[in-house]
């Protein structure tokens, strides 16, 4: 009597005796590879899952909620030498992240806010090819810098890079490299609309309030 354990392209785990399911589950953090490194905070609701080799997926401490669906590959097609890492004190409404090519890289800096229903498509899962039969569409790498605030419902695709305290609007589709910090991204394709800005996580009205009692304690100290 021998149990069977098999893992399926979504990610399911099921297990069979005589060639019946005794019963199966999805489970939070799967790893279906040799070499890989998964590395989340106790309790963090963020799940991964690994089919392939030597992956390795980072998320560092956060004092905010990160829910986040990281998959990488499947057990038809599973990749190797991917690196993805999550900064410190990052909040993420739902983020969902597929990678399907090797040696893929994401990097999401410190202290981001993420909104609802955010996609990184990092990699393609279909081949564009030129008239000399050459693909097109290889994904590599999203890099997202620190302080960067993401609308709802928008999408990073492959290739990508997010300078520091960037702020990317609702429903945008950014694709392509953005190097000056302190801009607001819009559009599809997205853009950059406005410069010099910057942001804060707490309401307009807290903020000014909290800005308005400084003024009066440096004013005071001043006396």
């Amino acid at each position: 009597m021998k149990l069977i354990k098999k893992i399926y392209s979504d990610s399911h785990v099921r297990y069979y005796m005589f060639g019946m399911m005794i019963f199966s589950y999805k489970p939070k953090l799967l790893n279906d590879g040799i070499g890989n490194k998964i590395s989340v905070p106790k309790d963090s609701p963020v799940i991964v899952r690994i089919h392939g080799n030597n992956n390795t997926v980072i998320q560092e401490d956060s004092i905010y909620p990160c829910y986040a669906t990281i998959i990488l590959g499947r057990t038809d097609a599973p990749v190797d030498n991917c690196t993805i890492h999550i900064g410190k004190n990052c909040s993420m409404g739902g983020l969902a992240m597929k990678l399907h090519d090797d040696g893929t890289t994401v990097t999401i800096g410190d202290d981001c806010m993420f909104s609802i229903n955010e996609r990184f498509w990092p990699t393609d899962m279909h081949t564009i090819i030129n008239e000399n039969g050459e693909v097109t569409n290889i994904g590599k790498y999203i890099k997202i810098g620190n302080h960067v605030w993401l609308g709802e419902n928008a999408t990073i695709c492959k290739n990508t890079e997010i300078a520091d305290n960037c702020i990317v609007g609702t429903r945008s589709v950014v694709a392509g490299k953005f190097p000056n910090p302190n801009c607001v991204l819009a559009g599809n394709p997205a853009r950059v609309v406005k410069q010099g800005v910057n942001w804060d996580r707490r309401f307009p009205k807290q903020y000014l309030a909290a800005t308005k009692n400084n003024g009066k304690k440096d004013r005071k100290h001043e006396k």
